[in-house]
């Protein structure tokens, strides 16, 4: 059996195998990105919500509101660049 650790290295590699197949693919990349513009609308709408029922001012930065498959770091975007509509 994997430890948590060796389980994690694992995922971390399929993911960023997976990343690389969809750089290489101009129509899965065109796809991804247009997607990801959405996904933005959706969260900055989400976040609006949140903001009125805390009270407090919230500010949407684009890049750690995009990522591949939802876990990327502030500024990550696994080579993806900026996506249309978030700057």
């Amino acid at each position: 059996m994997l430890s948590d650790k060796q389980w994690e290295a694992q995922d971390n590699a399929r993911t960023l195998a997976r990343a690389e197949e969809i750089k290489a693919d101009p129509a899965m990349l065109t796809a991804a990105k247009a997607a990801a513009g959405t996904m933005v609308k959706e969260e900055e709408e989400r976040l609006k919500g949140l903001k009125k029922i805390s009270g407090k001012k919230v500010k949407v930065e684009p890049e750690v509101a995009v990522g591949v498959y939802g876990n990327s770091l502030p500024g990550t975007n696994f080579g993806l660049g900026k996506i249309p509509g978030t700057w």
